[in-house]
């Protein structure tokens, strides 16, 4: 394992090799053309949208207000995490993974990576919301160490910082 200002190097649960990085505006065009082919099933609350002009605009949102890491596997893109400051030090989570990808450790592996630049960047917590259904996802976000805060509809989940 290499890392060089979060530029991490691995390889997966299942021998794939994938490198994990900053987000740039430079991804945009693979961000797209990875949430357009995002399996219809592994949606969530309505992310990510269905449209390319959604995509894209929810896209340019993310990389324009928040932070983000992308895993590339074989020259694509088949991984996003970012964090959407939210105020009062706390940023909003997503991440979203392609079918292939899963259950390899990937998603764990980014989530460590984007909560330690949460940390470095002074945040006191991170959030999210995800479906009751999200049984894989809350599992994990369990073993980051998220709570559940509210379980009124949805998951509301926090993480701690300070």
């Amino acid at each position: 394992m290499m890392k060089l200002d979060h530029v991490i190097k691995f390889v997966t649960k299942d021998g794939k090799e994938v490198t994990i990085r900053p987000a740039t505006i430079n991804d945009k065009d693979r961000l797209v053309e990875m949430y357009l082919n995002f399996h219809p099933e592994d949606r969530c609350l309505g992310l990510p949208p269905v449209s390319k002009p959604a995509i894209e605009t929810w896209v340019d949102f993310i990389l324009d207000s928040g932070f983000s890491l992308v895993a590339e596997c074989d020259g694509k893109i088949v991984g996003h995490v970012a964090i959407i400051p939210a105020g009062n030090g706390t940023g909003e989570l997503c991440i979203f993974v392609l079918r292939g990808y899963q259950n390899i450790g990937l998603g764990q592996r980014m989530m460590k990576e984007i909560i330690k630049m949460a940390k470095e960047k002074g945040f006191r917590g991170i959030f999210l919301t995800t479906s009751r259904c999200n049984v894989r996802a809350i599992h994990v976000f369990k073993k980051m160490g998220f709570k559940v805060i509210d379980s009124c509809y949805d998951y509301e989940m926090y993480l701690p910082l300070k």
